[in-house]
């Protein structure tokens, strides 16, 4: 599997990872981002299903942080229980690499389970259940959900504020404007 990251990808993660984190470092390597993003997959598929915009969101998410196009076409196309990967990672708790992953991987996994506009049960269920395997409280749990609540909140405010007639009414007269009288 080739892992190279085009020029494109590494200007993207480098400015995802620096707007969302204050993160000026080397990115995550896509060998074990997968494993990362499988397992938000899981997250959102505990409900039976994922749909196309959870799929989307965590599709979203890799491109943005810079991942190569392998990774984003493997996801793609990946459904909880073809592979054990995920499984395998959380083997041993005590592992560092767990402790470190966990809130992040459980926040990241609400945001793409409830991207298709509903936290369903067993998504919910998954969650907790997870949290509880990986020694996260329910109420570091609650924080985590409140706090993506907050910032879709703050996401459409934004938008209604700069955009108060609406994103698609600017396109369209920019394309009305610029595209159009060409």
């Amino acid at each position: 599997m080739s892992t190279e990251r085009t020029e494109r990808d590494l200007i993207t993660g480098r400015f995802w990872f620096r707007e969302s984190y204050g993160y000026d470092q080397e990115l995550p390597k896509p060998e074990y981002a997968i494993l990362f993003l499988k397992t938000i997959l899981h997250i959102a598929g505990a409900d039976g299903t994922i749909s196309e915009p959870e799929r989307n969101w965590v599709v979203g998410f890799a491109a943005v942080c810079g991942f190569p196009q392998n990774i984003i076409d493997e996801l793609k196309v990946y459904q909880p229980g073809e592979s054990d990967i995920v499984e395998k990672f959380f083997q041993d708790m005590d592992m560092e690499y767990v402790k470190q992953a966990r809130c992040s991987i459980l926040y990241y996994g609400i945001r793409a389970a409830s991207a298709d506009g509903e936290l369903h049960a067993k998504e919910l269920e998954a969650i907790y259940k997870l949290a509880k395997k990986v020694n996260v409280s329910d109420e570091q749990v609650q924080q985590i959900r409140s706090f993506v609540d907050e910032e879709n909140q703050i996401i459409e405010k934004r938008a209604k504020t700069i955009f108060p007639d609406g994103l698609d009414v600017l396109l369209k007269v920019y394309d009305e404007k610029f595209v159009q009288n060409k």
